[in-house]
């Protein structure tokens, strides 16, 4: 009786272990995926070009 349980648990250990990647997947993608810091740290470094630029802009368009 042993060794069914045995011989079940290594077959089915490749299928649980998909079922765990997948699961582990899903919850990566939920949280907002693999490069969410970087794309967090890219739009703050974006913000502070545009927020750059504005300042630009506003001291030519003062310039006579």
């Amino acid at each position: 009786m042993d060794q069914f349980w045995i011989e079940t648990l290594v077959n089915a250990f490749p299928m649980l272990l998909l079922i765990a990647v997948w699961v582990g997947f899903m919850v990566m993608w939920r949280r907002g995926g693999f490069q969410s810091k970087y794309q967090a740290a890219y739009l703050e470094q974006m913000r502070a070009q545009v927020a750059a630029l504005e300042r630009i802009a506003a001291a030519i368009e003062k310039s006579p």
